[in-house]
């Protein structure tokens, strides 16, 4: 996962990025690192206009992320659920 600031233009926000698949090392090497005293920023320096279909296809693209992150979180709590129950047994 990495947290940091989403900027664009004059406008930004605090993100969390959840790596799914492919190469981590690339994922690693491309977003920027956090130091000691400052939170990395991941400027878009250039944006893309999208036509209507292909914008309403990322949307479905990233609510399939969302499921995916949330049904990980759900199974992770659901697991350690079940390791605390059989522990006070």
């Amino acid at each position: 996962m990495w947290q940091g600031h989403l900027a664009l233009k004059n406008d930004f926000a605090a993100v969390q990025l959840h790596f799914l698949s492919g190469n981590v090392q690339l994922a690693k090497l491309s977003l920027p690192q956090p130091t000691e005293h400052q939170t990395p920023s991941l400027k878009i320096a250039q944006r893309m206009r999208l036509e209507k279909t292909q914008l309403e296809g990322v949307g479905r693209r990233m609510q399939v992320c969302t499921r995916m992150i949330a049904a990980a979180h759900e199974e992770s709590l659901l697991t350690r659920g079940a390791h605390v129950r059989s522990g006070l047994q």
